[in-house]
């Protein structure tokens, strides 16, 4: 049996709130994507306590459009993160996963990745424009 290091609600910015099935099955496909990451990895991978699945709502409250991939009104995005010395091969290795997007934002330590598309994209983040490489 595999060891399973993630949780679903570690995927959810908003824990006391009703989540659809709809989407818990969205989280479940990055839930096994960052899991095998985490198991080629070696180390923990942190889900970001703001970017996992962010309901409509939620991102109309902050003053945004309700339109975001975390909102997994598609398949949905999530923010990982880990030690800095690990996250050049934790950006390798989400780049070799699933993912369509990966985006690393370095000077923030983390990347962004969702399922966007059917290509696979990477890019790094430069101030505030995603820069494709």
């Amino acid at each position: 049996m595999r060891n399973l290091y993630f949780q679903i609600s570690d995927f959810i910015i908003e824990p006391d709130k009703l989540t659809s099935l709809d989407v818990i099955n969205k989280i479940l496909v990055h839930l096994w994507i960052i899991n095998d990451v985490r198991i080629g990895l070696g180390h923990y991978i942190l889900v970001s306590k703001n970017s996992g699945y962010r309901s409509v709502g939620y991102e109309k409250s902050k003053k945004r459009s309700g339109f975001s991939e975390h909102c997994f009104l598609g398949g949905g995005a999530v923010d990982y993160t880990c030690q800095k010395k690990y996250i050049k091969k934790l950006v390798k290795l989400l780049r070799q996963s699933d993912y369509k997007r990966v985006c690393y934002y370095p000077k923030s330590n983390f990347i962004h990745c969702d399922l966007k598309g059917h290509e696979k994209q990477y890019f790094i983040c430069a101030g505030k424009k995603w820069v494709r490489k």
